[in-house]
């Protein structure tokens, strides 16, 4: 497990600084797409296209470093 939240927190610290504040409004915060939206002065649809891909680079990034499966496609 300790391999895993180093490489987490490495790939957390090579997001741009936007993404991570995203992800920590969503998930530390809990605030709704639409609450973050409000606090970024975006759309909620832009927030959560935003969210989806900085979750798809943090898993691309974890994959990279070997701590996790790719994912299959289709």
């Amino acid at each position: 497990w300790e391999e895993k939240l180093e490489a987490l927190e490495t790939c957390l610290a090579d997001l741009p600084e936007d993404s991570r504040t995203m992800l920590q409004l969503f998930y530390s915060e809990e605030l709704t797409t639409e609450r973050i939206a409000d606090r970024v002065d975006l759309h909620r649809e832009t927030v959560k296209k935003r969210l989806q891909r900085t979750r798809l680079l943090i898993s691309e990034c974890l994959q990279r470093k070997g701590v996790l499966d790719p994912i299959p496609t289709g």
